[in-house]
């Protein structure tokens, strides 16, 4: 039934953003002991080793496909992305740094303009504004450090590049399972993140690579599971639910590592939100209107 497909969508949506800001957590526990390149890599040898074993039970077809090309471009994306972020997450509260994730949405009818000439709407464009408009009631930029304000330009570069993953990961989902996109992208992830990994290589204690374990296993169940949910329900019903990982953040963040919850975070994550909904809703198809003839 397309509610039951619409519910579970919004669940998986819901549990892989719960992952997400697990993953950031690791991040921030960990980042004075890895460097980030380290953490890009194993995070994907590990997811690797994680779903090889899921598509070897399926026999060898479970590989095959004729869409390198694009794996690899998501791949690439995606490997600028998660650098971005790790760096983010490490650098800032995880509060902001899960807000700047969620400005990925804002960013793909950007995408689309430059890559597919899609004209952006006003509205999606005054979404855009508004959604930076919260970014800088959040972070209030003219008050950080330098290190700060290449955070905030770091993250926003991440949720950039995240954007136009998510556009190839659509282009794929006709023809590919999630599991198998999920697949490509470790394995061409773990090959391009490796160089950097070995040049900034850092000597890692045990129970460092046990956090990386853990971090791989987090982030690939909560890319497993939004990728799970865009094959149920199309991103434009589902993809506001997204911004539940905010308040769970700032939830943890409070919690864990008593990040001020303050005034400016509610009023500038509501505005992003609301920039969020507006863009959900402008870039949904919308249905023919069919004329009919009246005796």
């Amino acid at each position: 039934m397309p509610q039951d497909r619409f519910l579970r969508g919004v669940a998986f949506i819901i549990l892989g953003e719960c992952f997400f800001v697990l993953t950031g957590m690791v991040v921030k526990h960990i980042s004075l002991e890895a460097h980030v390149w380290q953490m890009v890599f194993f995070r994907n040898l590990f997811g690797l080793a994680f779903l090889t074993p899921l598509l070897l039970r399926s026999g060898h077809s479970a590989f095959k496909t004729e869409r390198l090309p694009l794996h690899f471009l998501r791949a690439a994306l995606g490997v600028a992305a998660f650098s971005c972020l790790i760096y983010t997450f490490a650098s800032i509260r995880l509060a902001e740094a899960t807000m700047l994730k969620l400005m990925l949405p804002l960013f793909i009818p950007v995408i689309a303009w430059i890559w597919l000439r899609e004209r952006p709407t006003p509205v999606l464009a005054f979404s855009l504004g508004l959604g930076f408009l919260g970014v800088l009631i959040i972070l209030q930029p003219d008050s950080l450090a330098a290190a700060g304000k290449l955070a905030i330009l770091t993250g926003l570069c991440g949720a950039l590049f995240a954007a136009g993953a998510k556009v190839v990961i659509g282009r794929l989902g006709a023809t590919e399972p999630s599991v198998r996109i999920v697949f490509y992208f470790n394995l061409f992830s773990t090959l391009l993140s490796c160089i950097p990994m070995l040049w900034y290589w850092r000597a890692l204690e045990p129970v460092t690579l046990l956090w990386l374990f853990l971090f791989a296993i987090l982030a690939t169940i909560g890319q497993l599971s939004t990728t799970h949910a865009y094959t149920l329900a199309s991103p434009g019903k589902i993809g506001l639910y997204s911004y539940a990982s905010l308040p769970i953040a700032g939830l943890l963040g409070w919690l864990i590592w008593s990040e001020e919850i303050y005034l400016e975070l509610w009023i500038g994550s509501g505005l992003i939100v609301l920039a969020g909904a507006l863009t959900f809703f402008y870039s949904r198809p919308r249905k023919p209107v069919i004329a009919t003839a009246k005796d």
